[in-house]
């Protein structure tokens, strides 16, 4: 009830997935080998670490590090519910990707 697509600026509703701090740094590898745009890694509290992305429909994903990521309190931070103005989520729509190279 009352879902729809992704307005500009909306950041929700999205699906976030929990990691562990290697498996961010993986995942933002990963998606880049395809070309698909990622949100830099930021932080909300010092502790924690978040990435945002989109599928080709254009649903933002969240990845959510609980604690343990390198340098956490070094992130840019966002308010306590939200993106803030910490990224541009709109900058992370795209129109195509490619497969990544073969090693």
């Amino acid at each position: 009830v009352g879902v729809t697509f992704m307005a500009d600026g909306a950041e929700y509703p999205h699906q976030a997935f929990f990691c562990g701090p290697e498996q961010m740094t993986e995942w933002r590898d990963w998606l880049a080998g395809f070309g698909v745009p990622t949100s830099p890694f930021w932080t909300r509290a010092g502790v924690e670490a978040l990435m945002f992305f989109r599928d080709p429909s254009g649903n933002v994903w969240e990845l959510y590090c609980e604690e343990g990521f390198k340098s956490a309190d070094t992130l840019p931070r966002g308010p306590a519910r939200g993106h803030g103005t910490s990224l541009d989520i709109d900058a992370l729509r795209y129109n195509s990707w490619k497969m990544p190279a073969a090693k």
